[in-house]
């Protein structure tokens, strides 16, 4: 028996993926929470950077899609805060007002992508796939590589296995 070929433009998680949403405008973070939810992922949504901060010190997150300009906390600070937990996680920085420094900050702090308002939410589904894959990526390569420097193999399999990776 011959498996159809999938169309790979729309992927869907293959397990349900957690998405931090962090964005103070309701009529924003509403119809984006809906869509990815049913899209299939397990959205948990923030009002503010504060509350989205909250939120990562109890839960784990494989994709974190922030807004720039918010209460409290803004998704710069937010962003510095979350590298400093967690190097790896995805994070999407949107804005409704796109400006060099800001990108340019998102840059340096590792932002997946920066995307201005307003919100393709197809373009949105397929960067949330492309998301997750990369963050399942990274704790494989994090899972390898623990697994080889408990083996004791040597140095260049430790790198060559880190440049498979990359």
């Amino acid at each position: 028996v011959m498996a159809e070929p999938q169309n790979e433009s729309v992927e869907r998680p293959l397990a349900r993926a957690k998405v931090l949403l962090a964005e103070d405008d309701e009529q924003v973070r509403r119809p984006l929470a809906r869509s990815l939810s049913g899209a299939g992922y397990e959205v948990i949504t923030a009002k503010d950077g504060g509350e989205a901060q909250r939120l990562l010190a109890d839960h784990a997150f494989d994709v974190i899609v922030s807004d720039i300009a918010m209460p409290e906390l803004d998704g710069i600070q937010l962003l510095r805060a979350i590298r400093e937990r967690d190097a790896d996680v995805p994070v999407v920085l949107v804005t409704g007002v796109p400006d060099v420094a800001s990108a340019m900050q998102a840059v340096k702090l590792g932002a997946l992508i920066y995307l201005p308002k307003p919100i393709d939410l197809e373009e949105m589904k397929r960067l949330m796939a492309r998301a997750v894959r990369l963050r399942r990526i990274a704790r494989l390569k994090q899972e390898a590589l623990a697994l080889v420097s408990e083996g004791g193999l040597g140095v260049s399999d430790r790198l060559g296995l880190e440049a498979s990776f990359d």
